[in-house]
């Protein structure tokens, strides 16, 4: 595939040429059967050329010259479009080509539909002829690999059924989807159908069904497949909860529904909500988040207490769908549930530290631990108590004296001790062991006790340790 830019015979030069004249002149005049017959010769010219990708920039770099931009080429030709996409993705198969459709769609937005359609079509303009009757029924055959299983409704511009899909589907799982043909025009048809996918590619996971494929061709009733998921009607204010999460997540992602109802609301079986009919979806501006709010709250007004509702549509009236949202989703009684699990859990956690907190003096100074109980006693009491094993005998049974050093009067000096209630990063070599949480406690003559945590405070060597 070369990177040379396209050339034109003289006569379709000319009537590029004539074109540009009169889309300069007036945009309106562009839009004529001479444009209609330009766009099919220029069709076929590529049809001729060779083909791969960079086949699309070329086009374009060629028309280019004649001063058509790639919007121009999506409206004035769009015979010309389809076949510069189908050169660009030839020789692809089915995965790379719809991957590279959609790198194609970012990099060309004015081409992002006919792009997306491409990427979403693979695999079934060759069953095109066989696509879809006009009536379905059960056991109808779509494009050779889906089965009408049932019909869910049928609309002013639609029809929807489920289908069983005979190439995802296998001996030990049948995979089901969701079949909607559009039937409402010649060509608004396409656009109804081009609506939904755009918004359905543009929100997250678990919001809407993922579009599997898409069949749009120009002048036809378009046929679009989604995943099918088992769910149900919201029926509760806990599903209004997770309708509005979702909600939330919609328009985060800058997209409207535009037709919210009870029927465009499905619940799963983990409650988690999801939404179908995208037709009418639109930009997540603040007036139609507004209207998505209100349908919604007006949807929830038999589940939810009449203050909640009233809560949320004065919210929406103040123009704050945000808060309207948190009213909806605070007082669900799953909301309400986990709120009151979360405060018992607190209040339990808050009983548990402050019990500890008094037992070991974390908390209140006026309560000293059992170490510092012990070592004050001694002190006050000196070298009987040592002698006697009274509180220092107690200390050294509980684990926690590590060494004592006494003056040549026999009263304590400096004891070293155990003491878990300070942080890892006060923890020392012990002589008895590996890294212990260490305190060591000095007495003056004066009776003062000075309480040492430095890192130039040391153990006394075994040389030096008197104890009982």
């Amino acid at each position: 595939m070369t990177n040379a830019p396209l050339s034109f015979d003289a006569d379709l030069a000319d009537g590029l040429r004539k074109c540009e004249h009169r889309l300069r002149v007036k945009p309106s005049l562009a839009t004529c059967d001479e444009t209609a017959q330009l766009d099919v010769h220029l069709a076929n010219s590529i049809d001729g050329e060779a083909v791969g990708r960079g086949t699309v920039s070329r086009i374009l770099q060629a028309l280019g010259e004649f001063g058509f931009t790639a919007a121009h080429v999506a409206t004035l030709f769009p015979a010309t479009t389809d076949a510069m996409i189908s050169a660009e993705l030839a020789g692809l198969d089915d995965s790379e080509a719809a991957q590279h459709a959609l790198a194609m769609a970012k990099a060309y937005p004015a081409l992002y539909d006919a792009f997306l359609i491409a990427s979403l079509g693979l695999g079934l303009v060759d069953a095109a002829p066989h696509a879809a009757p006009s009536r379905w029924s059960h056991g109808t055959q779509l494009f050779g690999r889906w089965t009408i299983e049932r019909e869910l409704g049928r609309g002013a511009t639609a029809e929807i059924a489920v289908a069983i899909d005979s190439v995802l589907s296998s001996e030990n799982e049948t995979v089901r989807v969701v079949v909607k043909r559009f039937d409402d025009g010649v060509e608004s048809a396409r656009a109804h159908a081009l609506r939904e996918v755009r918004a359905l590619h543009a929100l997250p996971e678990r919001v809407a069904l993922r579009p599997i494929a898409l069949h749009a061709p120009r002048g036809q009733a378009a046929v679009l497949v989604t995943r099918f998921e088992e769910s149900r009607a919201p029926r509760c204010a806990n599903d209004i909860a997770a309708t509005a999460r979702a909600l939330d997540r919609v328009h985060a992602a800058g997209v409207t529904h535009g037709d919210l109802k009870p029927e465009h609301i499905r619940i799963r079986g983990d409650h988690s909500a999801f939404f179908i009919d995208f037709g009418f979806a639109g930009q997540a501006t603040q007036e139609c988040v507004r209207d998505d709010f209100a349908r919604l709250i007006e949807i929830a007004r038999p589940f939810v207490p009449s203050v909640i509702a009233a809560t949320s549509n004065a919210a929406i009236q103040r123009g704050s769908p945000r808060l309207a949202s948190a009213a909806l989703r605070a007082f669900a009684p799953a909301a309400l549930r986990w709120a009151t699990q979360r405060a018992a859990l607190a209040a339990a956690m808050l009983g548990v530290t402050a019990t500890a907190g008094y037992a070991y003096g974390r908390w209140f100074a006026g309560n000293p631990t059992p170490v510092m109980s012990a070592v004050s006693s001694l002190e006050k009491n000196g070298t009987p108590l040592l002698v006697s094993g009274g509180a220092l005998s107690a200390l050294a049974q509980s684990g926690r004296l590590i060494s004592a050093r006494v003056r040549s009067d026999g009263k304590i000096e400096q004891l070293a001790v155990r003491w878990p209630e300070f942080p890892p990063e006060h923890y020392k070599q012990s002589p008895y062991g590996k890294y212990a949480p260490l305190q060591f406690v000095q007495f003056k003559p004066d009776g003062e006790m000075v309480f040492d945590l430095s890192e130039s405070s040391t153990i006394p060597s075994p040389s030096d340790w008197k104890s009982q």
